[in-house]
């Protein structure tokens, strides 16, 4: 059996079948000439060394890829395990080139070529565009403009070190068996060449850091500001540092003077040696050659050898008398230090304390009669996230990139800077007459922001999206500026926790709101090991000319808290998503539907019943979410085919390739997908063509005005229509009247959810002994 994936099988083999055979004169002349070429070029390139073999993997692939008609050849090398970088390419005239695009990659990007090159097989796509669109690789072929490619890869034993690319951009190609093996060949010639340099490299790098490692010291030594000398066990000097010559040839005297260089040195030596002990901080007075007194700080100590004998000693003395150019360099120093603590080093903004200075010469400035400023304090919205999925690197680049964005909405005059880790202040310089004014005007910029924030940031071969939550905080000078601070940091946290992307403006009735919410927060941070928990199901109903009939549920959590009572999600999921407790919670629901359908099972009840989960973004973008689902299912029993996950449009914003992929491993365990309040989101209808979605929601703010809105009633019939050119089913959430599922039936609707068919209601409350 082929070790090849099947869609590769499938695609070469049919291409193979429609593609005129060669006469095999012609097939024959072309693989000598073929082997003759590689051959050649594998010559050359084994004969470079040093700085010559990177021209010279570039001519081979130059010289390779016109040969063979390709449009881009390419050497991709793994880095650190879980990267590959494109070091080499060669591009045909007129053909885009993709190396600068190409760094950083990660390697699961291609977790589909991994085991045939562990096999030291070849990864051929003859046609990208027929691969499934559940293969991670597709997005980025596609980006590339590539329409055939063949990857061979570069072994070391069994280490992948990288692989060899040649890529068609204007036409299809099949890459026959006979130049499969040539340029496999080609491959190991070029990871040989390479592994070569890295070793002579290594060797070199390896002798220069041990001279380094000398002159540094050496270095150390010399610019210390102590002079520093070594005697041996006679005290004759065998080291001495630059600024030990300098003090020690200002102690040189004439023969006839008791005191020089040489008492000095030998005074410590027979102390060390008597006392057989260190020689701390004693201050010496000596006389220089100039007849001037000279005080000297001196410490001193016995080096031993591998006996414990001391066989020699070391001696270092600072001139105190030098202390004013000490005190001088010191504060030029302080003064450096000064400046680096106001400037924040990622972005090279102003930081904390240089706003806080600023509002304070802002509070404290008198000016005639009362004036109102405004403070704006701009906080990214799930940055955790942002991390977790792209790595601190990216989004590091995406917080430089979103600083310099929103540093040009600033109007001319105002303060703006970076106050902690994805938090930025802007202070407008503008006056106003009175607190109203200045709400309108921090408004005004808050609005231009969310919207700056939303637009993607190009990272690596992917983008960054994410939106802002915006405070607002009216000032005068009769505050304070740690009091105008806080105040921004409270409207920031209700902003987050009613969901993020908005402007909230200060207010004291927010800080009771805050106190409130910390309660709760820690209320939840127990809620799990004190099982408060528990999920309601809410039916999902389905039309046919027999009908109405129960095809599932939406499982929904609920927190049966101590004091509050029964609190619905809305209540506690955004603070869970703050404290980062909405994974555990996710995890919760996962385990507990499927012990419910465990439970109908040894019932004999709801055969055949869906359920449907709400799956976090923070949940969904985690490492490891697939293998945790799937651990979950092994150990439940529970067949897939009987859980639908639902997905809102946050978990597919920040990185639609990476969602992909993790809704192709979702949907490869058998779990059904859902795109959940479809139609609510800017962006929603672009990725229908690359998801792999089963069914679609309509939000429920649809049908909620269906006769208010005349909009409605045609967004609704185009989803329809639209799920049903997709082959995608469609449900309408928010039925409420029977006249809205008479409307919708009418329009070709055959899936709903709603209170008309039965508001949430706790598993023993349910009668599942009918079909409908």
């Amino acid at each position: 059996m082929s070790g090849k994936p099947a869609s590769a099988r499938t695609d070469a083999d049919s291409a193979r079948r429609k593609a005129p055979r060669e006469p095999v004169g012609k097939r024959l002349g072309r693989m000598v000439r073929t082997q003759e070429l590689v051959l050649g070029v594998l010559h050359e390139l084994l004969r470079a060394e040093g700085t010559g073999v990177d021209p010279a993997i570039s001519d081979a692939l130059a010289q390779i890829g016109s040969f063979l008609g390709c449009d881009r050849t390419y050497v991709m090398q793994v880095r650190n395990g879980d990267r590959v970088d494109n070091t080499h390419e060669w591009c045909a005239e007129g053909i885009e080139p993709m190396q600068a695009m190409l760094q950083d990659v990660p390697l699961d990007m291609i977790s589909y070529w991994l085991p045939p090159f562990m096999r030291r097989d070849p990864v051929r796509i003859t046609s990208v565009n027929r691969l499934p669109a559940s293969r991670e690789e597709r997005a980025i072929l596609q980006q590339q403009g590539i329409q055939s490619l063949l990857v061979v890869p570069m072994l070391d034993g069994n280490e992948l070190r990288g692989f060899v690319g040649f890529d068609t951009v204007r036409s299809r190609r099949i890459f026959l068996q006979s130049e499969v093996y040539l340029l496999q060949s080609a491959a190991d010639v070029i990871m040989s060449v390479l592994q070569r340099r890295a070793s002579e490299a290594a060797a070199r790098e390896a002798q220069a850091a041990l001279r380094a490692g000398q002159a540094f010291l050496q270095s150390i030594l010399d610019t210390t500001g102590s002079g520093i000398v070594a005697l041996d066990g006679q005290g004759r000097i065998i080291f001495a540092n630059e600024e030990a010559d300098q003090i020690l040839a200002r102690l040189e005297r004439p023969e006839s003077q008791s005191t020089g260089a040489a008492e000095f040195l030998s005074h410590f030596f027979q102390r060390v040696q008597a006392e057989d002990t260190e020689v701390r901080d004693v201050n010496h007075v000596v006389e220089t050659r100039d007849g001037e007194r000279c005080v000297l700080s001196v410490n001193a100590a016995p080096v031993r050898d591998g006996t414990g004998q001391a066989a020699r000693v070391v001696c270092s003395f600072i001139d105190l008398t030098r202390e004013d150019s000490i005190r001088n360099a010191l504060q030029s120093a302080l003064t450096d230090a000064h400046q680096l603590a106001y400037v924040d080093p990622l972005t090279g903004l102003p930081n904390r304390r240089a706003l806080v200075e600023d509002l304070e010469a802002m509070i404290t400035d008198e000016r005639p009669g009362e004036q109102w400023f405004t403070l704006l304090s701009i906080d990214v919205d799930g940055m955790r996230g942002i991390n977790e999925l792209h790595g601190m690197r990216r989004g590091d680049y995406f917080l430089l990139e979103l600083a310099k964005r929103l540093q040009g909405l600033a109007p001319e005059g105002a303060r703006f800077g970076r106050t902690a880790g994805d938090e930025f202040v802007v202070i407008l310089p503008a006056a106003h007459p009175d607190e109203a004014a200045a709400i309108s005007a921090g408004n005004q910029l808050g609005d231009l922001v969310r919207d700056a924030a939303r637009e993607p940031v190009r990272v690596g071969v992917g983008s960054i999206s994410a939106t802002t939550s915006v405070a607002v905080v009216p000032f005068s000078r009769s505050r304070d500026a740690d009091s105008v601070l806080n105040k921004a940091g409270i409207a920031n946290r209700v902003a987050k926790a009613e969901g993020g992307d908005r402007t909230k403006v200060f207010a004291p009735a927010l800080r009771r709101l805050l106190v409130a919410r910390a309660q709760l927060d820690a209320d939840l941070q127990g809620a799990l090991e004190r099982d408060e928990f528990c999920l309601f199901f809410e039916p999902q109903v389905e039309a046919s000319p027999a009908g109405l009939s129960t095809i599932g549920y939406e499982a929904l959590i609920r927190w049966q808290h101590p004091v509050r009572g029964l609190l619905p999600p809305s209540e506690f999921i955004p603070h869970a998503e703050e404290t980062g407790l909405v994974a555990a919670i996710d995890d919760w629901v996962l385990r507990s539907a499927c012990t419910q359908i465990r439970t109908w099972d040894a019932q004999g009840l709801g055969q055949g019943l869906t359920l449907s989960l709400n799956i976090s973004s923070a949940r969904f973008v985690a490492p490891g979410f697939p293998a945790a689902v799937e651990a979950t299912l092994d150990a439940s029993g529970v067949d897939p085919a009987r859980l639908r996950f639902e997905l809102t449009e946050s978990c597919l914003l920040q990185d639609a390739a990476a969602a992909a992929h993790i809704m192709g491993r979702l949907k490869e365990l058998g779990i059904s997908l859902a795109l959940d309040d479809f139609g609510s989101g800017f962006s929603s209808l672009r990725y229908l063509h690359d998801l792999p979605v089963d069914v679609l929601k309509i939000d429920r703010a649809f049908i909620g005005n269906l006769w208010e809105s005349g909009r409605n009633p045609a967004i609704i019939r185009s989803i329809l229509s639209l799920g049903e050119s997709l082959r995608l089913k469609v449900i309408t959430e928010g039925v409420e009247t029977e006249p809205q599922l008479e409307w919708l039936i009418a329009n070709g609707g055959t899936l709903f959810q709603g209170y008309y068919f039965g508001r949430p209601r706790p598993p023993r409350d349910l009668d599942l002994t009918r079909p409908g």
